[in-house]
């Protein structure tokens, strides 16, 4: 299923936004991790999830933060996910382009908004 989910967003993602990258890992979190200590407890969990790596234009980042959440509502209802949170990071950050069998690099964009979840 987990394959299925990463494809689901990565077609959406890509329809909109021209392109994403997804891929899943091991996710590990302590039980007890919401409260905010300097050392945790409780139990640790780990689950397979997927990871989205997004870069738009900043005057799209809203419009990117909303299609996260209602994809991943989506895949919910569509898939049966197991989830209720997703963790999304932002940055800002500079990409380029280079021709491999070229020289120099190219700027793919002046800024864009970047998007880890």
């Amino acid at each position: 299923m987990i394959h299925q989910v990463s494809r689901f967003f990565g077609v959406a993602l890509s329809k909109r936004f021209a392109g994403a990258t997804i891929g899943t890992a091991d996710g590990y979190w302590a039980e007890d991790g919401a409260e905010f200590k300097s050392e945790y407890e409780g139990n640790i969990l780990c689950e397979r999830v997927v990871v989205i790596d997004l870069s738009v234009n900043p005057d799209r980042e809203v419009e990117a933060l909303d299609l996260l959440r209602i994809l991943g509502r989506q895949a919910i209802d569509k898939f049966g996910v197991a989830a209720e949170e997703m963790h999304i990071e932002v940055s800002v950050t500079r990409a380029y382009h280079t021709n491999l069998r070229g020289d120099g690099w190219e700027p793919a964009a002046h800024r864009y908004s970047r998007f880890t979840t």
